[in-house]
């Protein structure tokens, strides 16, 4: 429930991947840690105790990059080090068009992030009817950086 009497029952941390139910009053207090800040999506399995923590990861799909539609291969952006909601990729793109899947998944109907404007994005929820895109006019390297907590991006040719 959600009063303010921390003597109830909860779940508690047994190893990264298992629980187990805390009886209020118990006097241990085993919790998880998060260490870096960024995007969790948190699983539970109450019938087996089971629990995962997996951070958001970023992709790029679309004719200007390297694999060009094919989403089960889609370009994987990497994580800064230090801030979980921040992905670079720095390589070559065509001229073409690209957004960004928060995952491999074939499904078209997913959650993506897509363009507002050249330095702006938003989470397009999957099923929405929209589709845009950002797009590269000339072929070259560049580095593309997208922070998903303050949903901008910059786009740069090197």
């Amino acid at each position: 429930n959600r009063n303010s009497d921390w003597g109830q029952d909860m779940y508690m941390r047994t190893d990264d991947t298992h629980m187990y139910l805390h009886h209020g009053g118990a006097s241990d207090d085993n919790k998880w840690t998060i260490a870096k800040r960024g995007y969790y999506t948190i699983t539970l399995n109450l019938l087996t105790n089971a629990i995962s923590i997996n951070r958001l990861q970023l992709f790029m799909v679309g004719s200007a990059t390297p694999i060009g539609w094919d989403i089960s291969n889609a370009v994987a952006m990497t994580e800064d080090a230090t801030d979980g909601c921040v992905f670079v990729y720095s390589g070559p793109m065509v001229a073409g068009e690209f957004k960004f899947p928060v995952n491999r998944n074939t499904d078209w109907g997913q959650d993506m992030y897509m363009r507002t404007d050249d330095t702006q994005m938003y989470l397009h929820k999957g099923g929405a009817s929209d589709d845009n895109k950002w797009n590269i006019v000339s072929a070259g390297n560049y580095q593309i950086k997208a922070d998903v907590a303050n949903l901008t991006i910059s786009i740069t040719k090197q």
